[in-house]
């Protein structure tokens, strides 16, 4: 299940019969590929997933993940209430940082994904909240 029609695609070439991509519906955003919305939410609501993966604009080891735009921050909030585990991805200019609204809370986050370049003292804040972090290398 991905509101992401670059994540559908890629795992659409896979050609794995064991694979089933299920898009989400709603309004495309053409910067980023990905649905967005009303529908989006709504389909997304009638499922559950065992983990969900999300990027943000900022990540706060006070206030979790945040987005500026309105319509991904309701497909992200839909995703983390339907997922048992939750990943976020933000790379070391996204972390320490706030934006506009909350799209999980730092209690919500299972695991953070990051960059090697992300701050020593960042990375152990996250850490000391409960959160395992996994520190991608060049």
């Amino acid at each position: 299940m991905t509101p992401s029609l670059t994540i559908g695609q890629m795992f659409g070439e896979a050609d794995r019969e064991e694979i089933t991509v299920i898009l989400s519906g709603g309004i495309l955003r053409s910067k980023t590929l990905s649905l967005v919305g009303d529908l989006c939410e709504e389909v997304l609501l009638k499922y559950r997933c065992d983990k969900a993966i999300i990027g943000c604009n900022a990540l706060s080891p006070e206030l979790g993940a945040m987005n500026t735009n309105l319509l991904a921050l309701g497909v992200k909030k839909s995703l983390v209430s339907i997922s048992k585990k939750l990943i976020v991805v933000a790379d070391h200019t996204k972390i320490g940082r706030t934006a506009l609204a909350t799209s999980a809370s730092i209690e919500q986050i299972d695991t953070l994904v990051t960059d090697w370049q992300t701050p020593a003292h960042l990375v152990e804040e996250f850490v000391n909240k409960g959160i395992h972090v996994i520190v991608a290398q060049p």
